[in-house]
């Protein structure tokens, strides 16, 4: 499992650093195919926010394994309460995501994706060889 954490994210700030990340971990596990749904729903979540308070902070976690992607944003305060009629109409969050989770304090919201990561592993394959000297 590979975690990324971004802290103290604003208004001004989340949107670039939550976008990099994602674009980052989409390239390096192979998962272009699955960008555009999963930075679509993550732009969702931060429009939520904008277009609800005039400023807020939160924590972003991006959680990958052998076949699941989430993404989790915290807050100390109740933020996402709204965060289901705000996408009510639309239903964009609801499509793009394999699951959406909201905590009953309203204090975090968690999507997560069905992808197949493609992990690079690295293996040090040295042979020793051993040299017999027959005198």
């Amino acid at each position: 499992m590979v975690s990324i954490s971004l802290n103290d994210l604003n208004k001004n700030t989340v949107y670039s650093k939550t976008l990099q990340v994602i674009e980052d971990f989409c390239d390096e596990y192979e998962l272009s195919n699955d960008f555009g749904t999963i930075s679509t729903a993550n732009q969702e979540i931060i429009d939520y926010l904008s277009n609800t308070f005039d400023d807020f902070c939160v924590e972003f976690m991006l959680d990958i394994d052998n076949q699941e992607l989430s993404i989790t944003y915290y807050s100390f305060e109740p933020i996402f309460n709204s965060l289901l009629s705000f996408d009510a109409d639309r239903n964009i969050i609801k499509n793009l995501c394999d699951d959406l989770e909201l905590s009953s304090d309203n204090k975090l919201v968690s999507l997560t994706f069905h992808v197949k990561p493609k992990f690079q592993i690295k293996r040090d394959i040295s042979i020793k060889r051993t040299q017999t000297i027959h005198i």
